[in-house]
């Protein structure tokens, strides 16, 4: 295999994990939306928050490690060009 096919290659891949992370953010916010406005409707009836509360907060930790791993990627991929 040529040096260029191996680069090409690597930059197939990195592509890949980057559009795959792309879909983890998204995802992942579409949820900590969802479940915002339930922790606000839990609290507006007066229901125990806790749980969603909980729950919302590890959503927001894990958006930020996928964020930083987008944004890890991102840079790998425009080192190489």
């Amino acid at each position: 295999m040529s040096r260029f096919e191996d680069h090409a290659r690597n930059a197939q891949r990195l592509e890949e994990q980057i559009r795959a992370a792309r879909h983890h953010v998204e995802l992942n916010r579409r949820l900590i939306e969802h479940y915002k406005q339930l922790y606000e409707k839990h609290r507006a009836e007066e229901r125990d928050t806790k749980p969603v509360k909980d729950l919302l907060d590890t959503l927001e930790r894990t958006q930020q490690v996928f964020e930083y791993d987008l944004a890890e990627l991102e840079r790998r991929r425009d080192a190489l060009n």
